[in-house]
């Protein structure tokens, strides 16, 4: 699905540039999926931003979350 979206040439290395760690990135995907399954009745919404995709092998990081509870 990553490479789905419109911005993909970006992560992917265009005009010779690094690619991203995608590996990081759907490691970090699938966290945050599994965290809203196994939460979703505590949790009413989540913001991720940013969220900063390293070059290939360097990893990822979300450098702020807001996560706001239900009720």
């Amino acid at each position: 699905m990553i490479r789905e979206i419109r911005g993909f040439p970006l992560l992917a290395g265009v005009r010779g540039s690094t690619p991203a760690d995608l590996e990081a990135l759907e490691d970090i995907l699938l966290s945050v999926s599994r965290l809203a399954l196994e939460l979703e009745d505590e949790i009413e919404e989540m913001d991720i931003n940013p969220l900063f995709v390293h070059s290939a092998g360097k990893g990822a990081v979300v450098a702020d979350v807001l996560i706001t509870r239900s009720g």
